[in-house]
């Protein structure tokens, strides 16, 4: 009895959807902020895990700072020497396929044993070269008899200089044995895998001859296609033969005489019948032919796009491009997937960077055109001006693919032919090496040396 109360939306309701609909984009934004790190935006812990890699990150600046000093340390003179030794063993790990670490332990323990033994005798040698280091330091010093600094041998201050930047450099070979020694597999194992991929090659290529498409099968679409037109008449002769035998069964219960032209239109009508089902059979067969070409054609696809996807994969590493182990492409030979390290993220080729897409661009055409250059007649690859939007480290690395892709590798399985690599570019010093050779074309002589 005290009255009632109405409720309705005033003037501020479009306010609140514009609220509600910035708060859902705000959402997206964070889930889409979280992706790359592996965290859930729904998880009640997700600030607390932020936070946890902001603390990382600022305890790994000082080990930064300090490898970095370090390696200005090992390498006063530039790194051209330990990239070469990167490219060298990039080279050796492009002759040995990816092989699986055995479950065994005790052929686990074997090989760490293995490894500790081979890292024992590196640091051996390295100590070795150090007591010669003292002893040359001593005998400056005079601290091994009455003679000093002044009337030591002349030439021992060279011999110090030279015997440690031996000893730097075997430390750092050392440690790259060392990491390099913890990738590699033994002897026997590569062996067998070796043997086990060139037997899986002949099976493929023997697969591959027997699944080759005859003239029949390679117009499966055509005939495919023809057969549904021919279906769908038969479903609206069936459909309109229905209607009229309807309509004769609804005479037939006023009339007499038409018994006869009702049992034409049933015949007619199973006739029809078997006509659709016959058709729906040669229908189902197609559809089964056409996907047994998408399944061929996917093997030839992935026995093609393998040695290109491996050679990539490695240069990717090179590059230090993200932590992705695998591309995928699609049936134009144009890659669209990028899949992490565990296979747990998978991104879209365009959800990288500028300057990442126009790495991985480049590399594929350089993987693409090895695949079709021979030591006797090698490919010419023509580059206008490419990596304008990598910065200056990547085009250092960019460099050692450069010269990878145009030596080849004629022990890779197939082997990748060499490359003639032409760059037109107005920043030469970007793609300068010692092997190369720069040709100023607004150099007028250049023209009437050439022409």
């Amino acid at each position: 009895g005290w009255g009632r109360l109405e409720l309705s939306q005033g003037s501020d309701a479009g306010q609140l959807d514009q609220i509600e609909s910035d708060l859902q984009k705000l959402e997206k934004a964070f889930a889409d902020g979280l992706a790359p790190f592996g965290i859930l935006a729904g998880d009640p812990n997700a600030l607390d895990l932020l936070q946890t890699l902001a603390a990382n990150q600022l305890i790994r600046e000082p080990e930064l700072k300090r490898v970095r000093e370090e390696i200005a340390r090992l390498a006063p003179e530039g790194l051209d020497a330990p990239r070469q030794a990167v490219a060298h063993l990039e080279k050796i790990l492009a002759a040995a396929p990816d092989i699986e670490l055995p479950s065994d332990q005790a052929e686990l323990e074997r090989l760490a044993q293995q490894l500790r033994q081979e890292t024992d005798a590196a640091e051996r040698s390295s100590a070795g070269i150090e007591k010669q280091i003292e002893a040359l330091d001593r005998e400056i010093d005079g601290t091994t008899g009455k003679a000093t600094a002044k009337s030591a041998k002349p030439g021992l201050r060279q011999q110090e200089s030279l015997a440690k930047e031996t000893q730097f450099k075997a430390s750092a070979q050392m440690e790259s044995i060392r990491q390099e020694l913890a990738k590699m597999h033994s002897l026997v194992e590569i062996d067998q895998a070796i043997q086990a991929a060139e037997a899986g090659l002949v099976r493929a290529q023997a697969e591959l001859e027997a699944t080759k498409l005859s003239e029949d099968e390679a117009t499966i679409s055509v005939r495919l296609d023809t057969a549904k037109e021919a279906l769908l008449a038969h479903q609206a002769s069936l459909t309109d033969t229905e209607r009229e035998f309807n309509q004769i069964k609804g005479a037939l219960s006023r009339s007499e005489g038409l018994h006869q032209k009702r049992a034409a239109a049933a015949a007619h009508v199973e006739e029809l019948t078997r006509q659709i089902d016959h058709e729906t059979l040669e229908s189902d067969s197609y559809h089964r032919l056409y996907a047994l070409f998408d399944e061929c054609r996917e093997k030839q696809l992935g026995t093609v796009m393998e040695p290109i996807h491996d050679r990539v994969v490695r240069w990717i590493r090179l590059l230090k491009i993200g932590d992705y182990q695998s591309l995928r492409f699609n049936d134009q030979f144009l890659p669209e997937k990028l899949t992490s390290r565990d296979g747990t993220i998978e991104l879209d080729f365009d959800d990288e960077s500028t300057g990442t897409i126009e790495q991985l661009g480049l590399m594929v055409r350089l993987a693409l055109g090895s695949t079709l250059s021979k030591p006797e007649e090698p490919a010419v690859a023509i580059l206008d001006d490419p990596l304008t939007h990598s910065d200056r480290d990547r085009l250092n690395l960019m460099r050692a693919v450069l010269k990878s892709a145009a030596a080849g590798d004629l022990d890779q399985t197939p082997p990748a032919g060499p490359l003639q690599i032409l760059v037109f570019t107005c920043h030469p010093e970007w793609f300068k090496v010692e092997e190369s050779t720069t040709v100023n074309l607004g150099d007028g002589n250049v023209l009437t040396r050439f022409g």
